[in-house]
């Protein structure tokens, strides 16, 4: 991969971007979590819980190489918050050498034995009763691909992805691929193979172009928020993500620009 590759506008493009409280002032950051969680109390799930029934789900873990003890606790934190309205499958793939995105393309070969796939990486944060939460707002709202918001104390990278006042689950034009993604299990054949990738860039702009083309609805969950731990770096000295993504970006010609994919998303519940 040289310089020689051009950077795709919808790379280039500086639409859209997140402003990273979580380093700008993290203090408020936690201070308007705090505020939005408490706000969210006052919300009755209990509809959203009747219109989602039990589901299969397996939640794929594409975790560095871990230690037995460490693989342990990553499980056990999962499990707590997975619930136990549904039947959860946990895998945690720490092979070395494998790519993220190859280990979800080896997951998704077992999909259609369940109803979702849910990608979390070992770096993600997540509430209490955040499964049952996230689940019954997808299922309610008939999306297809989702994520749950970003709280404002998080490492995010667009500002459709984090999340607001007032919003349950909204409709959008763009789900990232991580830190944590779901894939309604019937569209996986349409996603299989994921494009290949070392660095996993570009990959959710080439499925926002591929949903708006097929009518697959996506959202983003901000009544179940997750806090991202891990910084993504974008200023890797040989440019090596996104060289990467804007070869398959130029491969692939999505359609979609950047300012659909990042705006126009609307409130589907909230409180």
């Amino acid at each position: 991969m040289t310089d020689t590759i051009r950077p795709h506008p919808l790379l280039a493009d500086p639409f859209g971007l997140a402003t990273n409280l979580r380093d700008v002032d993290p203090v408020r950051a936690r201070t308007i979590d705090r505020d939005l969680d408490f706000a969210l109390t006052r919300f009755d799930w209990r509809p959203l819980f009747r219109a989602s029934p039990p589901q299969r789900i397996t939640v794929l873990i594409p975790a560095y190489p871990l230690s037995a003890d460490a693989r342990k606790t990553l499980h056990g934190r999962t499990r707590i918050a997975c619930g136990s309205r549904h039947d959860v499958r946990i895998v945690i793939d720490d092979r070395v050498g494998v790519s993220r995105w190859d280990k979800v393309t080896a997951i998704m070969a077992d999909g259609g034995k369940r109803d979702w796939l849910l990608v979390i990486d070992d770096d993600a944060a997540l509430g209490a009763q955040f499964l049952d939460r996230f689940v019954a707002a997808i299922m309610a709202t008939s999306l297809d691909i989702a994520q749950p918001a970003h709280r404002m104390h998080s490492y995010a990278s667009y500002a459709v992805t984090q999340r607001r006042s007032g919003s349950i689950v909204r409709r959008s034009h763009f789900v990232e691929g991580g830190p944590v993604l779901a894939i309604r299990a019937t569209l996986l054949p349409s996603l299989t193979p994921v494009p290949r990738s070392r660095w996993g860039w570009g990959v959710d702009i080439v499925w926002a172009d591929l949903a708006l083309r097929n009518g697959w609805r996506l959202g983003i969950v901000d009544g179940a928020p997750v806090e991202h731990l891990r910084p993504i770096n974008f200023d890797l000295p040989d440019r090596r993500p996104l060289l990467e993504a804007s070869a398959l970006l130029h491969a692939r010609q999505p359609a979609i620009d950047r300012k659909t994919m990042l705006g126009g998303d609307r409130i589907l519940v909230g409180y």
